[in-house]
């Protein structure tokens, strides 16, 4: 199975994490330090569980899962892969033309889909 052919789309928050000092340059060669404000991309605790969870079953069948940070994404790049996706709920999890898990995905759920990849992968090579 190719890398990017399981995807789980995640969106995360962006929130200040702290302060930086910046230096700004000024008119000859006199500086301005300020304090901005640190961000950083965080995901919610449901998210995590199910990332987390994802990738221990993927391991589990020797599958690959490419993880997708929508919020990270550029707006163009992450319109376009909405579009064609048709990914409206966080986390979803996709796994070719038919294979969706959307919003609260259980264990059964994941653990179902791998296992049947999985069995195709090794058919497929056997």
């Amino acid at each position: 199975m190719s890398r990017s052919a399981i995807r789980l789309y995640v969106k995360s928050a962006k929130v200040v994490t702290g302060t930086v000092q910046v230096q700004h340059a000024r008119l000859r060669e006199s500086y301005a330090v300020e304090t901005e404000p640190k961000h950083d991309y965080v995901l919610d605790e449901g998210q995590k569980k199910v990332l987390q969870l994802v990738k221990e079953i993927a391991f589990k069948h020797g599958l690959e899962v490419e993880v997708l940070d929508v919020a990270k994404e550029n707006v163009l790049r992450r319109a376009l892969q909405e579009e064609r996706e048709k990914i409206r709920t966080f986390p979803t999890l996709i796994a070719g033309p038919g294979r969706r898990l959307e919003g609260e995905i259980t264990e059964v759920q994941v653990e179902s889909l791998f296992s049947r990849i999985a069995e195709k992968t090794r058919k497929k090579y056997l």
